[in-house]
């Protein structure tokens, strides 16, 4: 009977799709992670640039689906690639989006002390089973000033809620790089 209700459970489950506060609750996690470090390390980043590339690598990088975003970039070009190409692209394009995103953190920990509400996310808007969720949130500019938009595009890919494009400021990441 046990096994009966388990089995029923899953499949129930299942049935119902991924759940969008999945997605949610996954970068809020990530993010409250790396902040915690970058708060934690401080300064001293700046004296090992490596420690902040480890730190993306380890947390962040596993949640991005770099194959769908590369797909997304390259567009109709993506069609006409051999399978080399489109291999060599996504391994370029994650080398280039860890440094990119390495700059970034290094750039805005520069001599400020990261403050615990850095970045604020906002209530998600989705419904159960959505299979793609916009989670939005807001990031503190160090010194004050206006907070800058960043809203995350959320995909289940192998049943794991995984970001294929990155909006900051109303600027898609994807679209921005496609065009160039």
């Amino acid at each position: 009977l046990a096994m009966g209700l388990l089995a029923f459970g899953v499949a129930a489950s299942a049935a119902s799709g991924p759940d969008p506060q999945g997605a949610y609750r996954l970068i809020t996690s990530v993010s409250d992670r790396m902040l915690s470090v970058l708060e934690a390390e401080g300064q001293a980043l700046f004296d090992n640039p490596q420690r902040v590339h480890q730190l993306v690598e380890q947390n962040l990088l596993p949640h991005i689906d770099f194959d769908h975003m590369s797909r997304l970039v390259l567009g109709k070009a993506w069609r006409r690639a051999t399978p080399e190409q489109r291999k060599r692209f996504t391994q370029e394009f994650r080398l280039f989006m860890v440094r990119f995103y390495t700059t970034s953190l290094l750039e805005y920990t520069r001599g400020n002390k990261i403050p615990g509400d850095a970045m604020r996310f906002l209530p998600l808007r989705a419904q159960s089973g959505d299979t793609k969720v916009t989670v939005r949130s807001e990031v503190r500019q160090p010194g004050g000033g206006q907070h800058i938009p960043v809203n995350y595009q959320f995909a289940v890919s192998a049943g794991q809620w995984k970001v294929y494009d990155v909006g900051v400021d109303g600027v898609s990441l994807v679209a921005n790089y496609r065009t160039s």
